[in-house]
């Protein structure tokens, strides 16, 4: 993850599986912003929102997207930049 001003670049890549997107911090609620990315999994192409809260360190991300199948997915998860 990489950032530019309040632009947060997220990219990853692993064997063919690949991920992309953009998180813009809000300028009005500066601890929150909305993204959305591109992600190949497993030949498959998905896309997604994502929804950022930072809290210390730390950024809790609701993802929001729809599988292969179409089916919506919701889940939440914390990341913290810098760790893997």
């Amino acid at each position: 993850m990489t950032v530019d001003g309040r632009v947060l670049e997220v990219t990853w890549r692993e064997g063919q599986d690949w991920l992309n997107g953009r998180i813009f911090m809000s300028d009005e609620f500066p601890f929150s912003g909305r993204g959305a990315y591109r992600h190949m999994k497993a030949g498959d192409l998905l896309f997604g929102l994502w929804d950022v809260d930072v809290h210390g360190d730390d950024l809790l991300v609701h993802t929001t997207y729809s599988d292969k199948d179409d089916r919506p997915i919701f889940q939440a998860d914390v990341w913290t930049p810098g760790r893997s």
